[in-house]
């Protein structure tokens, strides 16, 4: 069974918003780009990079920190035209080998998806292994955002950055990385 308190909480607080007829729109966020350098990626012993998900080719979303301030200001600004509606904030939608792709014509150095079962990610040795294996695997199993998701955001938020995009302007956030 799959425990995701963070994300169960949220649909019961949007559950309740909604039965009581509030004028309701959410945005549902995605991962953000900016857990690449510092959670996800690791230097091999070969000077090369990797990062280990349990999500298989199924395609992940995810979204610059900085495009959400953008993104629901729009939403605001559409006032009554999108209550009701679910906003999903997503930059890319892409299967996690793309984003080691993308990765590595930006960095200029290989990086490698690595996916792993879902039950061994769970018994790694860091922080949050478990909380991210099934947050990672509800989506895997029940993918909810669509390339018309990714549209509709980057409509709102013309600005709205692509991962590879995003990766080629924030070098420094990978510079420790790559000493």
């Amino acid at each position: 069974m799959l425990a995701l308190p963070h994300h169960d909480g949220k649909a019961r607080l949007e559950e309740e918003l909604r039965a009581g007829g509030s004028p309701v729109v959410t945005v549902h966020l995605s991962t953000y780009y900016e857990n690449w350098p510092a959670r996800r990626l690791r230097r091999q012993e070969d000077g090369t990079f990797a990062f280990t998900l349990p999500h298989g080719d199924t395609p992940l979303p995810a979204v610059s920190v900085a495009d959400l301030g953008p993104l629901v200001g729009a939403v605001l600004d559409a006032g009554p035209a999108l209550h009701g509606d679910v906003v999903k904030a997503v930059g890319d939608l892409l299967p996690p080998a793309a984003y080691a792709a993308a990765l590595t014509r930006s960095l200029g150095v290989p990086v490698a998806y690595r996916d792993v079962p879902y039950e061994t990610y769970r018994e790694l040795p860091l922080p949050h292994a478990r909380a991210v294996a099934d947050m990672l695997e509800f989506t895997r199993r029940h993918p909810d955002v669509t390339a018309a998701d990714v549209t509709r955001a980057r409509g709102l938020h013309p600005g709205m950055r692509t991962f590879e995009s995003w990766a080629d302007s924030a070098p420094e956030q990978f510079a420790r990385l790559l000493r």
